[in-house]
């Protein structure tokens, strides 16, 4: 477009106003002010002038709006204010200040939270940390890294909860196992540091204990595997280590009595081993009801029971039971 009071541009000049104001209409605000600028070199055009004027608010607008879509506000904010130094009442520019600023207060409100927030989750101090986290939810509902961190505290509370009441039952491996999951989630847990040092403490002292009784456990046999079990009870009622070492030997009992065909023998050591596990429950009466038990073989914890020929029932009832859980399979 080419405006009337342009008497003084012939030529090439006149050709660089109308290709600079087709691409003004066009939206191409920077190569519109090239085309313009090439003529401030020789000429003083006031049209050309107010041209390059608004072709910098509508390019700095386009530039402010681009950023502020990619999250860049800090950049955004100084693009319009620099339209505000070139039209000091644009509305379109006080109004993306506005919003821009509230944007950026809001989020130094946000990281202040986290950065909180974080400093007491490493602390350990959980119950502090979750609420500034739920104020960063509060403030932005769809804030992923403040989601993770309530999420991790969660797991962090129920990790403790089983560890200490494994470690009150004295199930030390397992609760050893809670409170290494914790420090992989937060390895600057205090409480966990000090429960696996105690656990591991603990741990050593069993296994010194153990080796004291392991060489009587060695030499377990048929005629021996009751005064043993009797004679170190105590140990075995807190110490898991040399249990279940012990009945991993009556298992090895069990099936080298049977290998050897001496089934009523392995028998009564397979039944003392379900006594021993508290796995008897009415299983051990059900037996009896349908049949006695005449073999028995045990492989890892499933322990097989075939009864006696019932002529009642007419068959031979065989069982298998779960040694951990006392179910029958």
């Amino acid at each position: 477009m080419v405006f009337g009071f342009i008497k003084n541009l012939t030529g090439e000049d006149n050709d660089l106003v109308k290709e600079g104001d087709e691409l003004f209409y066009m939206g191409e605000y920077d190569k519109a002010l090239a085309k313009y600028k090439t003529l401030l070199v020789n000429k003083d055009s006031g049209h050309v002038k107010r041209k390059i004027k608004s072709g910098d608010i509508n390019y700095l607008k386009k530039e402010g709006n681009r950023l502020f879509d990619e999250g860049n506000y800090m950049l955004a904010l100084s693009k319009f204010n620099k339209v505000l130094k070139l039209s000091p009442n644009d509305e379109e520019a006080e109004e993306m200040i506005k919003k821009i600023e509230e944007i950026i207060s809001l989020n130094k409100r946000i990281k202040s939270l986290k950065k909180e927030g974080n400093r007491l989750f490493n602390c350990g101090d959980y119950d502090n940390a979750l609420s500034k986290f739920n104020k960063v939810l509060k403030l932005n509902p769809d804030d992923k890294w403040a989601k993770d961190k309530i999420k991790k505290i969660n797991i962090i509370a129920s990790l403790k909860e089983s560890g200490n009441e494994m470690l009150n039952n004295g199930d030390y491996d397992n609760a050893l196992s809670k409170f290494n999951k914790v420090l992989k989630l937060n390895p600057n847990d205090k409480e966990a540091k000090d429960k696996i040092r105690k656990i591991k403490y603990e741990i050593r002292g069993l296994e010194n204990e153990f080796q004291c009784i392991k060489p009587k456990i060695d030499n377990l046999n048929a005629s021996n595997y009751k005064e043993i079990y009797h004679n170190f009870r105590n140990i075995f009622d807190k110490n898991n280590i040399a249990l279940n070492y012990y009945v991993e030997k009556l298992k090895e009992l069990v099936n080298k009595l049977n290998e050897s065909e001496d089934y009523k023998f392995a028998v009564d050591v397979g039944i003392f081993l379900i006594d021993v596990l508290g796995v008897r429950f009415e299983v051990i009466c059900e037996f009896k009801v349908e049949s006695y038990v005449s073999e028995i073989s045990i492989k890892d914890d499933i322990i097989t029971l075939v009864c006696y020929y019932d002529g009642y029932l007419n068959y031979a009832p065989v069982y298998a039971l779960d040694l951990k859980t006392g179910g029958i399979l």
